[in-house]
């Protein structure tokens, strides 16, 4: 997915990918909260069958507010 996100204020930016199914599953991609000067986190997590636990936070070490770049899961 390609995303360039906003200056300023970034809490409750989320993107989500869900199933259509009957189970639980779904991928999380979240940008915490950020006032300015502050680093930006990304926070994963993967929900499979209504299982979860599986967050992960990453510093982003570039400026994500400059162009729109591109995530994904390798």
């Amino acid at each position: 997915m390609k995303i360039k996100l906003v200056l300023g204020d970034l809490a409750g930016t989320v993107t989500e990918l869900l199933s259509a199914q009957p189970a639980h599953d779904e991928l999380d991609f979240a940008v915490l909260g950020n006032i300015s000067g502050n680093q930006y986190i990304l926070q994963t997590n993967v929900v499979a069958n209504g299982f979860s636990g599986r967050e992960q936070q990453i510093d982003i070490w570039f400026d994500p507010t400059m162009k729109y770049r591109t995530y994904g899961i390798l």
